[in-house]
């Protein structure tokens, strides 16, 4: 049982791509990598002072390119890159103040 364990996720990758049909898994797949290359745009405009914040949007972007592809998740890193550059510019303006 012990040795088993590190095929578990691929049996139940194997059993969900069975279960969603080979082309919807691939879809997901592929989503989910879009997602992720969308993500880098907040990423790398937030990560100087927020660094949670990046991470976080990196990985809302991946879910959203999951569920809608680029479709959703292009219009998602574009409002997490506002929402990071206005936190990253106010996370800037407090540091100075101290």
């Amino acid at each position: 049982m012990i040795k088993a364990l590190p095929y578990i996720p691929a049996i139940l990758g194997f059993t969900a791509a069975w279960a969603l049909g080979l082309s919807s898994s691939v879809m997901i797949l592929v989503g989910g990598l879009v997602g992720l290359v969308c993500g880098l745009l907040p990423y790398f405009i937030s990560r100087g002072n927020r660094t949670e914040f990046a991470k976080t949007s990196l990985w809302v972007c991946g879910v959203a390119g999951m569920i809608g592809g680029a479709l959703l998740a292009v219009p998602t890193a574009v409002v997490m890159a506002i929402v990071g550059y206005f936190k990253s510019k106010s996370a800037s303006l407090d540091a100075t103040d101290i």
